[in-house]
């Protein structure tokens, strides 16, 4: 068997499965998030003071609520926040068209692991949120 470890098929092959892994994650999340057209938006069953904003740069630093966390830190507080009725998490990461860093997946593994509804955003300032569609959306 030939082994192709370092050159660009390696390469290739690595960054497909990294894109199938990752939407595979992106369908979660919209599968967390709910996609019933029954469910409220969650907006209306949110409370301000328990959403936690988080970021994970291109870098894969991750922020919550604009501290530097680790990741462990970050489960920790997302166990803590989903105590809290009313809370949920807003997510954006910097670049999402590209290949996103390994601490991106680590951030979604630990949002899904929180059960917290997540509305996911395009935009730093979560100013938007990015509907089923994948499309940015300013909020109504």
């Amino acid at each position: 068997m030939r082994r192709f470890r370092g050159t660009a098929i390696d390469t290739l092959g690595r960054v497909l499965l990294f894109g199938v892994v990752g939407g595979l994650v992106w369908m979660g999340m919209a599968l967390l998030t709910g996609c019933s057209k029954d469910q409220k938006p969650m907006g209306l069953n949110v409370d301000p003071s328990h959403v936690a904003k988080i970021k994970v740069n291109r870098e894969g630093v991750v922020s919550l609520n604009d501290q530097q966390v680790t990741i462990d830190e970050l489960k920790a507080s997302l166990l803590k926040i989903s105590r809290s009725p009313g809370s949920a998490v807003w997510y954006y990461r910097e670049n999402p068209a590209g290949e996103p860093h390994p601490n991106a997946a680590l951030v979604l593994n630990a949002i899904m692991d929180s059960k917290l509804p997540v509305r996911l955003s395009a935009k730093p300032d979560f100013s938007d949120s990015v509907g089923p569609d994948g499309r940015s959306q300013l909020p109504h």
